[in-house]
């Protein structure tokens, strides 16, 4: 497979619970190559793309890795938040910096929730039955959305995020 169809692959199995990117994907790739994991599968095509075979040392180092990762003990869920790291060495930044990403931020939550509503209001009462799992999705989707809204209007409304003029002196 080519670094583009392995993106299209994880995009319907295993970037919905494990985060991958595109860049991610090539330049792992190029180090997996490196270390006698994969091997080129034939000439580049069309754009320069480049097929990859998985070797007998690249199944076995996954196999390997694999075991490992799945015999020790749990592991915590994690979300990877551009908004939540930023609030989180948000004392680093610049005040307004910080302000500007949260007004951001809450623009395009905002729209995320208008889109749900939208879907939810579409689906009239279906959306409360407990028997359709979708609709669960849903109103996870609504709540998710509804809380990071109030939670960056709590984080504008206190002055850690007021710009403040700097003191001369």
């Amino acid at each position: 497979m080519t670094g583009w169809q392995i993106n299209e692959a994880a995009k319907v199995s295993v970037a919905r619970f494990w985060n991958l990117t595109r860049s991610q994907i090539y330049r792992e790739l190029l180090r997996l190559e490196d270390a006698g994991y994969v091997v080129a599968a034939g000439a580049p095509g069309a754009r320069a793309r480049q097929a990859y075979r998985v070797t007998d040392a690249g199944k076995a180092a996954f196999r390997g890795w694999l075991e490992e990762f799945a015999s020790s003990e749990p592991r915590d869920e994690q979300l990877r938040s551009p908004l939540v790291l930023s609030v989180f060495f948000g004392e680093f930044l610049p005040p307004a910096t910080l302000r500007r990403q949260l007004v951001e931020y809450r623009a395009r939550h905002e729209r995320q929730l208008s889109r749900l509503r939208a879907m939810s209001a579409a689906l009239g009462e279906r959306v409360t039955s407990p028997s359709r799992l979708p609709t669960a999705v849903l109103a996870r989707g609504l709540a998710y959305q509804e809380l990071l809204v109030g939670w960056i209007d709590d984080l504008l409304a206190s002055e850690r995020t007021e710009a403040k003029p700097k003191k001369r002196g």
